[in-house]
């Protein structure tokens, strides 16, 4: 699926602003109205999560540069509100958001996605992470034992 996108928007994609440069760099000859616009193929990003990028990259295009450094210590600040809301969704887009991100190389959402993903499982239990993400236990009942007598001679906080 093509999605035009404005240069203000998307540049903030590092993969898709090596393109646009890329392809100013090229000479590109109008012959008979025949435009030439620059694409960037982004595979195993689904095309609703990619329109919530580019709602989230049109909110933050002309975000300063002080803004985009905010997320030195992402444990020490607080998502701004507008994306507080935004991102208040079922943890399987905010994964997803996460991977687009990544890949995009869009580094303020990897880190407020991250963030998000690190407050959702912040002292939960095994046995809630499972049920969270949806994990099925692989281990045998031995395994798991020996995990715990291993974590217990490490003198690791047992959690219950």
């Amino acid at each position: 699926k093509v999605m035009e996108v404005p240069r203000d928007v998307i540049k903030q994609s590092k993969i898709v602003a090596k393109e646009l440069v890329k392809f100013d760099r090229m000479k590109v000859v109008d012959d008979d109205d025949i435009r030439f616009h620059p694409t960037a193929t982004l595979k195993d990003i689904h095309s609703s999560t990619l329109k919530l990028v580019l709602v989230w990259c049109e909110k933050h295009k002309s975000d300063t540069p002080a803004m985009k450094k905010i997320c030195k210590i992402p444990h020490e600040w607080k998502l701004p509100e507008w994306d507080q809301q935004f991102l208040d969704v079922h943890h399987c887009v905010v994964v997803a958001l996460c991977k687009a991100a990544h890949e995009m190389q869009i580094k303020l959402l990897v880190d407020m996605t991250c963030k998000v993903i690190a407050d959702q499982i912040k002292g939960k239990t095994t046995e809630e992470l499972r049920a969270h993400f949806n994990i099925e236990n692989d281990l045998t009942p031995e395994e798991e034992e020996a995990i715990r007598r291993d974590n217990e001679r490490r003198g690791w906080e047992k959690r219950t």
